[in-house]
């Protein structure tokens, strides 16, 4: 048996324990690695961000324009090229169907094809005059960040069975959060993981040096444990760009088929372990959802409760069953004919009683000759007293003490059991009369063995026949008084049925998925007979070939629309707009009102600052966006002037508020506010606390970051930890002494205090004064730190900003338009913003400079307002802007195009829009806390009324456990005990 074929059975195996455990998923996988075991297809697979350049890149190394590339999304599904002996491409739809197109101009196919993720799953591309070398495949995946989750399933699923994985980065989009988790979780399993930072031409030595970015780049991915085979830096652009490596990854590709054979085995390996610890999360990830969806019904503790849960089932079962018509009649007339028939009334003893007696009641019996008659009698009495006597015992301890019980246990499997009918069955009279069950003994002359076991069974009749006449009148009279509660308990039993069905579904549900799971790893090392045969099946299916239809490549020509979309004008409705004098006052009035009252200190203190602002004619503009999209360098392209720092790396680690002059702050100075000590503490501990080390004050911190800073990490979170705590142990001799205070310093520092996290991890807030267009309209701009950093914080304070917001400017980069960190940020915006105030936002892609041509940078402006207008936003206004060049504009008296109509359409909505929108959204904040204690007072009217009738109820219970248990609870219990007692001593 050869290893591939060993390998194919073993990937079977998988493949059908995926099956039978539903995991389609995986299953699907499964056969992806099967054909690349059967084709010994060595894959060396492209990853990374949408636009980061991935297509180029196999573009570049093919020698040929096959695949499409774009500044937005392209490839929205798995594209493979290889050489081969004609062109062709293979089309691989979603339904497991295939076409080959051959001919002149199948490329055109395949950029069109390449675009298809909805009903394309697969690309594979043969071309005859490919560079690459025989036997390798090169793969280009969707974008991990793209805002498709068809296209990000697209790549995760297909990049465990790549040989050797290239995971390329846009330049200025290096140091995002994804790249190091997407990369540490590809090294998990596959360690011939290289790094490409592509685009390296947009590198400015005037912002750092290509080595300190270099330098940052390693250290950033060291931090995280991401240790590559290799990282370069790329341009496809420029060629000659004397850092570029593109010819470093060309020797790569051409020399991996050296070790192609050794890297398959190890990787097919790796591939296996994926899929089965992929698996095992799917099977956890069902156990979670089922907790999370019954979490309303099931509580934490019943999860451990099958049995319970499983008992009270059936008991409201049995009850609703017994309340039901005649059944309670019915089902102890059948428990109680089950107790008499087990009794056991007529053992050896019993039956040589039984012999003695008969034998004494015959008519030839004597006893002696001298005074015969009285010796008789007397012998006669003595043997019908023996009788007596032992079965009157054995109908007691067989008979007697489980009628009693099997009574109550009915009632209570009814519901209706009550104190004073338990009292009512210990106090009835179940003693056996021993005459009754003599008299239906009628004795013959003759008395054998065989006629002592018929009178043995007429003695067990007879006895049958008294407790059956005891207790046919209860029957008859609890059997009334159910089917009369019946009514009365059917409804609310029905519901409490359905509730315990549900709870013990879920449960049911639960073991399933948990027995699965101790399953997967027995069946793995010794797969049962029905997994041997699905495997065998499954490898039958794999072997066979496939049926492709070939047909010659003819390029669509599609047809323009003869009727155009009539795009009507979008009339923005009246809006009342109210008193800006009176919206103050009132809002002022209702803060006032409400700030006392527990719960309403935050709203109180939200209308107080809004109000303030608007009398005082201030208003914040703020900028959000990811990190690295340009928002830094846009502000200095509103301002007029380079205020702010610009760097490739995450820079903004502080809100810095660009602020309006006055008397007291002059131009071109900052106000940098230190956070307390208080606040220090608490965020300097979170951080210690994340890696498990306490820390009772700001030097116990920093005596003990060294320890910090070697603690192993199993969570990639946590890396954000260890990067704060690096930043306050530089920090911390400089800064600690000064916290609390505000540091009033010139630009140059101010500078420092932004971009330096040993700086600016000390810091809450910075205020910078100056003079420009923009300040003189009142306007205070807030650049926040980037949506997707690499530093927690950064996102958190971002967000304290949105709801104070008056205006927002919302920034996302050409090559990145609209990625998923967007889409995320713009979510959590519109958890605070109405859907007016997002329709007043602009939103601004950055580096428009970058298109190829106007019709590019189009596409990619539609591309966004495309994107917008899924999340609501009906008229998002997009303007396409270059931050250098209009920075470079203003700088040189020559203003640029773009920027202009951009500031004159930004300035006339200040001016005429921004007052008028701020008025209103206090005046509702001020309607919304109105309404807010209008219903609280409501609650609170209602509770006292509920309070009155509540106290009443508890009184009433409290009467009636008090008579239970003064009462009739003691003589119940005593009772029970001596019944114990006595079924003890007569074992």
């Amino acid at each position: 048996m050869s290893t591939n074929h060993e390998y194919l059975q073993q990937s079977a195996t998988y493949g059908q324990i995926f099956s039978n455990n539903e995991d389609d998923e995986r299953k699907a996988k499964t056969t992806l690695l099967a054909n690349k075991i059967i084709d010994k297809e060595y894959t060396i697979a492209f990853a990374g961000h949408f636009s980061a350049g991935k297509s180029s890149t196999i573009n570049a190394l093919t020698g040929d324009d096959l695949l499409p590339s774009s500044p937005i999304p392209t490839s929205a599904n798995i594209v493979k090229v290889h050489k081969a002996d004609e062109d062709y491409a293979i089309i691989h739809r979603v339904d497991g169907s295939a076409v080959k197109f051959s001919g002149h101009g199948f490329s055109e196919g395949v950029k069109a094809y390449s675009k298809d993720g909805a009903e394309v799953s697969l690309v594979e591309i043969g071309h005859t005059e490919s560079n690459l070398p025989e036997g390798i495949t090169v793969m280009d995946t969707p974008g991990v960040d793209s805002t498709d989750d068809a296209h990000r399933l697209s790549t995760e699923s297909s990049l465990h069975l790549a040989d050797l994985v290239f995971y390329t980065m846009d330049y200025n989009h290096v140091q995002s959060e994804m790249n190091f988790r997407f990369t540490k979780e590809l090294m998990r399993y596959n360690s011939n993981v290289y790094l490409i930072i592509n685009q390296i031409d947009k590198h400015r030595d005037s912002e750092l040096s290509f080595d300190e970015f270099k330098k940052s780049v390693e250290d950033s991915f060291k931090l995280w444990g991401v240790e590559p085979k290799g990282i370069f830096y790329t341009s496809l652009k420029q060629l000659d760009h004397p850092h570029n490596d593109f010819e470093k990854v060309k020797a790569i590709v051409d020399g991996s088929i050296e070790h192609r054979e050794e890297n398959f085995e190890q990787n097919i390996e790796q591939s296996l372990l994926k899929l089965k610890d992929e698996h095992m999360k799917y099977l956890q990830q069902q156990v979670d959802d089922l907790k999370e969806n019954h979490s309303e019904i099931l509580s934490e503790s019943e999860w451990d409760q099958f049995e319970e849960l499983n008992q009270d089932l059936k008991d409201a079962k049995k009850r609703l069953e017994l309340v039901s018509g005649d059944e309670f009649y019915v089902n102890f007339e059948k428990e109680r004919n089950e107790l008499l028939s087990n009794a056991g009334l007529a053992p050896f003893e019993t039956r040589e009683l039984l012999k003695d007696h008969l034998e004494a009641k015959s008519p030839k019996f004597k006893v002696g000759l001298l005074f015969g008659a009285k010796k008789t009698a007397e012998e006669r009495e003595k043997r019908r007293q023996k009788l007596n006597d032992n079965i009157s015992g054995l109908a007691h301890t067989q008979i007697e003490i489980y009628m009693k019980s099997l009574m109550k246990s009915s009632l209570k499997q009814a519901g209706i059991l009550t104190d004073e009918r338990s009292l009512k069955i210990d106090n009835m009279d179940l003693t056996l009369p021993f005459d009754e069950v003599d008299e239906q003994l009628h004795v013959q002359e003759v008395i054998t063995g065989e006629t002592i076991l018929n009178y043995a069974e007429q003695m067990k009749r007879a006895i049958h026949l008294v407790y059956k006449r005891k207790t046919d009148k209860w029957k008859q009279d609890m059997s009334v008084i159910a089917k009369k509660s019946g009514g009365e308990q059917s409804g609310p039993l029905v519901e409490t049925i359905a509730v315990l069905q549900e709870k013990v579904d879920a449960l049911k549900e639960m073991n399933k998925w948990q027995e699965r799971m101790e399953w997967v790893d027995k069946e793995i090392a010794n797969p049962s007979a029905p997994t041997r045969m699905g495997r065998d099946q499954l490898v039958r299916e794999w072997e066979q070939p496939k049926k492709i239809e070939t047909i010659d490549y003819v390029a669509k020509v599609e047809e323009q629309e003869t009727t155009t979309e009539e795009v009507e004008e979008v009339v923005e409705e009246e809006r009342q707009i109210v008193d800006s004098e009176k919206a103050i006052v009132h809002a002022q009035h209702i803060a006032e009102s409400v700030e006392a009252i527990p719960g309403f200190a935050e709203t109180a203190s939200y209308l107080m600052t809004k109000a303030d602002r608007l009398k005082g004619q201030e208003f914040t503009v703020a900028l959000f966006g990811a990190f690295s999209a340009g928002k830094s360098s846009f502000s200095n392209a509103l301002i007029g002037e380079k205020v702010l720092p610009v760097s490739p790396n995450p820079t903004t680690a502080a809100i810095n508020r660009i602020r309006p002059v006055s008397e007291t702050h002059v131009h071109n100075t900052a106000d940098i506010h230190l956070k307390d000590v208080a606040t220090m503490t608490e965020d300097v501990a979170l951080s210690f606390g994340a890696l498990g080390i306490d820390i009772s004050s700001l030097e116990d911190a920093f005596n003990k970051t060294d320890a910090a800073m070697k603690q192993p990490l199993e969570d990639e979170n946590l890396h954000i930890h260890k990067s704060f705590i690096s930043a306050f142990q530089r920090g911390y001799p400089l800064y600690t002494p000064a916290l609390g205070t505000t540091l009033t310093v010139e630009r140059e520092e101010f500078t420092k205090f932004v971009a330096q996290e040993e700086r600016s991890c000390f810091v809450d807030s910075i205020d910078f004064f100056y003079d420009c267009p923009l300040t003189r309209h009142g306007i205070t701009l807030v650049d926040t730190p980037g949506a997707d950093s690499i530093n927690a914080r950064h996102t958190d304070v971002a967000f304290e900003y949105i709801r104070n917001a008056d205006a927002i400017l919302f920034v996302t980069y050409y090559n990145h338009a609209f990625a998923r960190a967007d889409r995320e940020f713009l979510i959590q915006l519109g958890r605070v913003k109405d859907a007016f105030e997002l329709d007043k936002m602009f939103f601004i892609v950055n580096a428009i400079d970058l298109a190829s041509n106007e019709e590019e940078g189009e596409e990619v402006k539609g591309f966004v307002a495309g994107e917008l207008q899924k999340f609501g936003i009906r008229n998002p206004r997009v303007h396409g802007i270059s931050s250098l060049e209009a920075l470079e504009g203003k700088l040189t008296q020559q203003p640029n195009p773009l920027m202009v109509d951009f500031e004159e359409k930004f300035y006339s909505f200040l001016e005429h829009d921004l007052r008028a929108q701020v008025v209103q959204a206090l005046e509702e904040e001020t309607t919304k806390t109105i309404d807010r204690l209008a219903s609280l007072i409501d609650r609170t009217i209602q509770n006292r009324s509920r309070k009155a009738e509540r106290l009443e109820e508890l009184a009433t219970a409290e009467k009636a456990i008090k008579e239970r248990f003064e009462k009739s609870a003691s003589e119940i219990l005593v009772k029970s005990t001596q019944d114990e007692l006595s079924e003890l001593h007569s074992r």
